[in-house]
């Protein structure tokens, strides 16, 4: 069974039934019928561990319907603190190159398999390169918005997903090692007129 979100239920049926070729499998969505949920902070040893980070504990998917007692919020500020992109939220998958998203840090890529699409250039940024974009978690004590994030008067990264003060940027970790302006001076478009700062989360271990 493969969790995804929902609007890559039908574009992700769609590839899966084109690759499986003239094998006699049957592929089908069963979104009717089974619910996804969270589980972190010792709620229960329900589902199985989330592979992405420890911190993100255990998804269950189960055809009951559970009373549960945190929101949809709550988990988005939880993976947000751990710094951890999910595509529900932060970026488009056939668009967004695996490494810029940290799929190769959090278990998204599996180096040992067969053959996949892209596998070469994967690979290659893995053994011989080091990633210049990755997507870290940013804070700010003012609502973030969408749009390039500043160090002084360049550019270092981009706010993709904003939720209050809370969001995900892709950040040039490049230009963030080579600047020389205080942390105070990391800005988006609203806080550089108000004078409030960006604080970047790396991504925990």
């Amino acid at each position: 069974m493969l969790d995804t979100p929902t609007k890559f239920a039908a574009p992700l049926m769609k590839r899966l039934k084109m690759y499986k070729l003239r094998e006699k499998i049957e592929i089908t969505d069963v979104s009717e019928a089974y619910n996804v949920y969270a589980l972190w902070d010792g709620e229960g040893e329900l589902g199985e561990l989330d592979p992405r980070h420890a911190g993100l504990g255990r998804r269950l998917v189960s055809t009951d319907i559970i009373e549960t007692t945190r929101s949809a919020d709550e988990y988005d500020a939880h993976r947000l603190a751990l710094s951890i992109p999910d595509s529900h939220y932060d970026f488009e998958t056939q668009t967004t190159f695996p490494a810029n998203a940290n799929m190769d840090v959090i278990n998204g890529v599996d180096f040992k398999k067969g053959c996949f699409v892209g596998q070469e250039v994967v690979s290659m940024m893995k053994r011989k390169t080091t990633v210049k974009k990755r997507m870290r978690a940013v804070t700010s004590n003012a609502p973030l918005e969408l749009g390039p994030i500043h160090a002084g008067e360049r550019v270092v990264g981009e706010v993709l997903y904003a939720s209050g003060t809370s969001g995900m940027a892709m950040i040039r970790l490049d230009r963030i090692a080579q600047t020389k302006e205080p942390p105070s001076a990391i800005r988006n478009l609203r806080n550089a007129q108000s004078g409030s700062d960006i604080q970047i989360i790396d991504l925990s271990n």
